[in-house]
């Protein structure tokens, strides 16, 4: 078995999983440009570049499901 290792910031890998499920990561995000060619992955990272070193963005309040 193979595996591959993509390192990222925390603010993209929060992200990731809050856009994609572990399933879809798996099976049609397992690179780098798939993951830039979906578009709110990408729309975040390039936010994200323009910001300077050592920005962490604020966490979105959750839903809470009633």
């Amino acid at each position: 078995m193979q595996t591959a290792v993509l390192w990222i910031c925390r603010p993209c890998h929060s992200h990731l999983h809050r856009t994609l499920s572990e399933r879809e990561l798996a099976d049609q995000y397992a690179s780098r440009e798939a993951l830039l060619a979906h578009a709110d992955i990408r729309a975040f990272a390039e936010w994200l570049t323009s910001k300077p070193d050592g920005f962490v963005p604020k966490r979105r309040a959750r839903r809470r499901r009633g």
